[in-house]
């Protein structure tokens, strides 16, 4: 799993919730929104760390001496945290807080803690194409993999239990920002126009549906730095042969195959 740090964004979302990164007057803090059960951290620095707890309730666990050291903190609580000092934050309530240091932000994981916070991230995974027979499946064995699962449709309005779903047109350049919001760990792009028959007569909705939105897909896997798996066809060649591997030529011999190979090259 790629380690994105909260410190490379103004907003960092994932399944445990959302840091804000704030810079006021050089002053730079941190606000965090984090879920009942989440935990975060796992890390020391050269420098002392500040936190007040405007609403919710954290376990801390500092390491000192050799000793795990535990102390709650609740509403309207503060707490500094010793320079080059593990610490970890376990959340048993919905929380809001604010962090920030005496020093420039430099931090180090300290393993054993930051194992624990690792597990504790569910890996995001957005699939398009969910209300699709593929899509809505790999939807599912997402969940199934306990993974935090979003999903995007078009026109066909699916309800997957768990999942989050949202209509979005993946050949408009706003889906670009959409899925941003979304920041996946991972996108397995589904979507696609299937009708043969109906392409061969609308080659733009093919040109629009198929390789515009697959570029803007990819423009997002690069902005949000996340994996893409983009699923192909065997209608990039033209069967002759048969047995295809992905080192053989491609010929597509209709509008929904050359459009595939047009959309490959734009992921490329």
């Amino acid at each position: 799993m790629a380690d994105k740090s909260p410190l490379d964004e103004p907003i960092y979302r994932d399944s445990r919730g959302e840091i804000r990164r704030h810079n006021i007057n050089d002053t730079k803090f941190n606000i965090l929104t984090s879920k009942a059960g989440s935990i975060r951290s796992g890390d020391y620095h050269p420098s002392i760390q500040f936190d007040i707890i405007l609403k919710g309730e954290v376990k801390i666990t500092l390491r000192k001496e050799d000793k795990d050291i535990e102390i709650v903190k609740k509403d309207n609580e503060f707490i500094s945290i010793p320079e080059n000092t593990p610490h970890l934050f376990e959340f048993t309530k919905d929380t809001v807080m604010i962090e920030w240091w005496d020093k420039p932000f430099e931090a180090k994981f300290y393993e054993p803690y930051r194992e624990k916070v690792l597990n504790n991230i569910k890996r995001k995974i957005l699939v398009t194409g969910a209300a699709g027979l593929l899509g809505s499946n790999v939807v599912f064995e997402g969940l199934n993999q306990n993974y935090e699962m979003y999903g995007c449709y078009l026109n066909n309005k699916v309800k997957i239990p768990n999942a989050n779903l949202i209509k979005l047109d993946l050949s408009k350049e706003t889906a670009i920002k959409e899925i941003e919001k979304i920041n996946p760990d991972c996108i397995i792009h589904c979507a696609g126009l299937v009708n043969l028959d109906s392409l061969e007569q609308n080659p733009l909705e093919a040109e629009s549906h198929i390789v515009k939105a697959t570029k803007n897909v990819a423009i997002a896997s690069k902005k949000t730095n996340s994996q893409l798996i983009y699923i192909s066809t065997d209608a990039l060649f033209d069967g002759k042969k048969g047995n295809y591997t992905e080192e053989d030529t491609p010929n597509p011999i209709n509008v929904y195959g050359k459009a595939k190979l047009k959309a490959e090259e734009e992921i490329k």
